[in-house]
């Protein structure tokens, strides 16, 4: 592919179907969704303006239990739940999916505690996929606990620095699609290439070099 946009679409979607792939995007834990749904619920239970993280954990939420966005009039109701100042709004949305988040809110505990908590309740290992992502996170959450402290505020602060940096270890020799940019994969040689979105242009844009 020509850029990160559309070797991240291409992932996905391979992902979904469960064809095996590698990329430098695909194998980073921060790739994962059900990662991405646990790190937003950690914001949203941790920062106490967290309207933004409100609405980040509930579109998470949403691609890991049914694979697909909000539609429009569930985006709406949702962007009136984060709106509200009132966690209570965030909590009954849950619990009307069938996940009680209450306990929670009630008493906070560290922070891999506290994940284990949100994975216990979203049953998140059992997620197509997401197992190994998750057990890498939950390392770095150990290793974060262990060498510093348990706090989740200052983990969200120390994942920011980690999370382009951690990936999952691809077994040696696996079977698998590999995903590249057209910069990265110069001078490298594959037996077999598939150049998707191959529908652009040779003419010059203006003012592009």
């Amino acid at each position: 592919t020509r850029n990160k946009r559309e070797a991240s679409q291409l992932a996905i979607a391979f992902k979904e179907s469960a064809i095996p792939l590698t990329s430098e995007d695909s194998l980073l834990v921060s790739y994962a969704i059900s990662v991405k749904f646990l790190v937003a619920m950690v914001k949203v239970i941790s920062v106490k303006d967290g309207l933004s993280a409100r609405y980040s954990a509930i579109w998470w939420f949403y691609q890991l239990k049914f694979q697909v966005p909000p539609n429009p009039v569930e985006e709406k109701q949702i962007r009136e739940i984060c709106q509200r100042t009132d966690i209570g709004y965030f909590i009954a949305f849950f619990k009307e999916k069938g996940y009680d988040i209450r306990a929670l809110f009630e008493k906070q505990p560290g922070i891999y505690e506290l994940c284990e908590q949100i994975n216990g309740i979203f049953d998140l290992y059992a997620q197509s996929g997401e197992r190994e992502y998750l057990l890498r996170f939950m390392d770095v959450v150990l290793e974060f606990m262990t060498a510093r402290n348990n706090n989740p505020s200052d983990f969200l602060v120390r994942w920011e620095s980690l999370r382009k940096k951690v990936s999952i270890a691809l077994p040696e020799g696996a079977n698998a699609v590999r995903f590249t940019t057209i910069h990265k994969s110069k001078g490298l040689e594959y037996p077999i290439v598939i150049v998707p979105y191959c529908n652009w242009s040779y003419n010059v844009r203006v003012n592009e070099s």
